[in-house]
């Protein structure tokens, strides 16, 4: 009896380590899921300003040309003077996981692309906040991204003022993942700021297709 008991314990042990971590997850999904949050992956602030337009002619206008080149000699200056900063791009990643808004669930059931997601959708229906810390070390494959904690920027009304020696895109902040008993689909809420008025939040579906995790969907729910 000791015995059974022992080997219920161990598998018991194999199986808990084995199980996905949410950052395991968002590692494996992490470089599409900045294309489809649709995360700044320049680094830069400003674009490079349009050329004056004759709107009467509907074509290119001489007044305003000196003005229009020392706009493009600004763009140059800034352009070079980012690309000393290095590739890296830093993106500050929440320290822990958020919460969605209830209010929006009913948008999401509305949204779910098909019935598979319904039992994903029912784990965050019966789902309980966790206020869980984020281990970063578990997030690897972030591309030309250099990840840090949201705390490292605080207080983050005086940082958005700020001038940075770095490339910044913003701030990634995700909720836990909730996924169906089978562990085949799963549902997280993201959210992703780029100033103090720029940002939106989304639903992400993500579904397992021959062991890998993919994005299937993002289903936005706010902007600003």
């Amino acid at each position: 009896m000791r015995i059974f008991g022992a080997i219920l314990i161990v598998l018991s042990f194999i199986s808990c380590s084995n199980r996905e971590t949410d950052e395991m997850i968002v590692n494996g999904i992490f470089q599409d899921l900045t294309f489809k949050m649709n995360i700044h992956n320049d680094g830069l602030s400003f674009c490079i300003p349009p050329p004056p337009i004759d709107y009467e002619n509907d074509k290119p206008s001489l007044i305003d040309s000196l003005n229009y080149q020392k706009a493009i000699e600004n763009y140059k200056s800034r352009l070079e003077e980012q690309r000393r900063k290095g590739n890296n791009i830093v993106l500050g990643i929440g320290d822990s996981l958020i919460n969605y808004k209830e209010k929006d669930l009913e948008y999401l059931k509305k949204e779910l692309p098909s019935k598979d997601y319904l039992g994903a959708f029912y784990a965050i229906e019966k789902g309980v906040y966790e206020s869980t810390l984020i281990d970063l070390n578990s997030i690897t494959k972030t591309g030309n991204y250099k990840l840090l904690y949201l705390s490292t920027f605080y207080p983050l009304n005086d940082f958005w003022q700020s001038e940075r020696d770095f490339k910044f895109s913003g701030f990634l902040q995700f909720s836990r993942i909730y996924l169906d008993n089978k562990r085949q689909y799963g549902i997280f809420y993201c959210s992703y700021s780029c100033g103090n008025l720029c940002g939106h939040g989304d639903f992400v579906l993500i579904k397992k297709i021959n062991g890998v995790w993919t994005i299937e969907k993002t289903i936005e729910v706010w902007i600003s």
